[in-house]
């Protein structure tokens, strides 16, 4: 899969490549508020996928944090909740 941020929206796509649509998507909106920083680009925008070790990595404009990122599926109420 190819991820994507979307601008300015706490939240990655997640794109099949071979044929461009979107097939799920990754809720972002908890990690700015663990990495404080005076509201001065407060965009996520750092995607970085290690294949060798299968981590996936985040961050965001001036964020002084990389977070690694384990993904889980989630469905409707549950993802309403996250």
């Amino acid at each position: 899969a190819v991820f994507a941020n979307i601008l300015e929206r706490p939240c990655l796509a997640r794109i099949d490549p071979e044929t461009g649509k979107i097939t799920g998507w990754v809720n972002m909106g908890t990690l700015k508020s663990t990495s404080p920083n005076d509201n001065v680009g407060e965009v996520l925008n750092g995607i970085a996928y290690d294949e060798e070790s299968d981590r996936l990595f985040v961050t965001g404009k001036m964020w002084a944090t990389l977070f690694e990122v384990k993904l889980r599926e989630v469905t409707g109420a549950e993802y309403e909740d996250a």
